[in-house]
């Protein structure tokens, strides 16, 4: 992986790891083990307490190639990549910094709330991918009624929405 370490992970950003990774993204489309990979890097990347490589890579435009592996990538027979997807974009828009929700509004902006109900019905049977792509659609209405009409529109149903427990009832959500 890309990077693990706090000392690592501050070296990749200082040296642009995630234009880097955008641009493999975006320059390798059809090939389902770049685009899973590159989701990986990027969940390395943006975890643990700096919201400023967050910031930084969703100002990147990483969120669009996120969500662009999501839609390109929707009928590969193992939902990977859906869920490294959904996890990347946990990990980039997480935070109640002053620029979360400025994040989360790249992500939606980007088109991650059709992506995430695609990804949804494809793999309906699948617990892990409902798990986290519901997780994920939480994190971006960040229980803002306006934002989970919007979810709603987008095809999400009431119920994807609403905390079952687990992590989101430790963070309200």
């Amino acid at each position: 992986m890309l990077c693990r370490q706090e000392e690592a992970c501050k070296v990749c950003d200082q040296h642009d790891a995630v234009a880097v990774v955008c641009k493999t993204m975006t320059g390798h489309t059809k090939e389902p083990a770049v685009q899973q990979q590159a989701c990986a890097a990027l969940i390395n990347l943006c975890v643990g307490e700096s919201f400023e490589r967050r910031e930084h890579a969703a100002q990147s435009g990483v969120l669009g190639a996120i969500v662009g592996a999501m839609r390109n990538q929707i009928e590969h027979p193992a939902p990977g990549i859906q869920e490294m997807a959904f996890v990347a974009i946990q990990n980039i828009c997480f935070g109640g910094d002053a620029n979360g929700a400025a994040r989360k509004q790249r992500a939606i902006d980007a088109g991650a709330f059709e992506a995430i109900v695609v990804a949804i019905r494809r793999f309906q049977g699948t617990t892990s991918v409902h798990d986290q792509d519901t997780a994920t659609l939480r994190l971006l209405c960040n229980n803002d009624q306006l934002l989970k009409a919007r979810a709603m529109e987008a095809g999400a149903k009431k119920d994807w929405l609403q905390s079952h427990g687990g992590i989101s009832r430790l963070l309200g959500r």
